[in-house]
């Protein structure tokens, strides 16, 4: 039973991250909504937040930072940085 229901809620987990995704330019109230459900059912789960939806998520002011609409990109020698567009918080990813 419990492996069904874990299955089930990464399957809701999915379809909402494919909802902001989605809606993150064009409906920004939508996409928000959909992303704190989906962090709080990951969170009330017990379930490991998702990679796609911890690297959205500015530690700092918890916007949802999505590259070319709220968060400014600047790759440096193998350094990917993203500068929230809200506080400024700069976030670092290696990249080859």
């Amino acid at each position: 039973m419990k492996n069904r229901q874990s299955t089930l809620i990464g399957f809701e987990l999915d379809r909402l991250m494919r909802l902001v995704t989605e809606n993150i330019s064009s409906n920004r109230a939508l996409a928000e909504s959909a992303f704190d459900t989906a962090w709080n059912l990951a969170v009330h789960s017990n379930q490991k937040v998702p990679k796609g939806l911890r690297m959205l998520k500015c530690k700092r002011c918890g916007y949802i930072t999505y590259p070319g609409v709220s968060v400014e990109v600047r790759l440096k020698s193998g350094l990917c940085v993203w500068k929230c567009s809200r506080c400024g918080y700069l976030k670092r990813f290696r990249y080859k």
